[in-house]
């Protein structure tokens, strides 16, 4: 009975160290994506934000307005980069200074995402009526949201090669 016991025992520290092992890993991640804060804070911030901009109707629809025309905007450089338009440099986002996000289809990845980022900003800045600790916390994350969600990493190259002009020059 004290061989069973003794296994038992040993299960049992395994699968312990194994849960806090894993909840430490789990936390490490979690702690890269808020930068270190509390997911609540985070959470908190977008609620301000999101009854700050329930109380201001106009800048509701100036954000639509906005949206729409960025939209326009974006298919509009989509015909045009399909004929074998450059991206006007103008119009660069500083992550894609590279020529090779001037061809067709990466220029348009740029200017989606820049397009994008501008009017997510706006959307930020529309919302958050003061200069406060929350405002701060939500531009963080929405820049979190952007490199996350366009895998967007430095020197212009993406983590996926077929989004990446510098990354299939390099690779071919």
């Amino acid at each position: 009975m004290s061989a069973k016991t003794n296994q038992n025992e040993k299960t049992s520290r395994d699968e312990t160290s194994f849960k806090k092992d894993l909840e430490r890993q789990l936390r490490a991640q979690l702690a890269a994506v808020t930068g270190g804060l509390a997911p609540e804070d985070y959470a908190q911030a977008w609620w301000d934000w999101y009854f700050d901009l329930t109380k201001q109707p106009d800048k509701q629809l100036a954000l639509v307005q906005s949206a729409f025309e960025k939209a326009l905007d974006t298919w509009q450089f989509a015909t045009r980069a399909a004929t074998g338009a450059p991206m006007p440099p103008e119009q660069q986002a500083p992550g894609f200074a590279d020529p090779a996000w001037n061809v067709w289809p990466f220029n348009v990845y740029a200017k989606s995402y820049t397009t994008w980022a501008t009017w997510l900003q706006e959307a930020v800045d529309a919302g958050s009526s003061a200069p406060d600790r929350g405002a701060a916390r939500l531009r963080f994350a929405t820049q979190q949201v952007l490199r996350s969600t366009f895998s967007i990493r430095t020197r212009s190259s993406s983590t996926r090669l077929s989004q990446s002009p510098v990354r299939i020059w390099f690779a071919g």
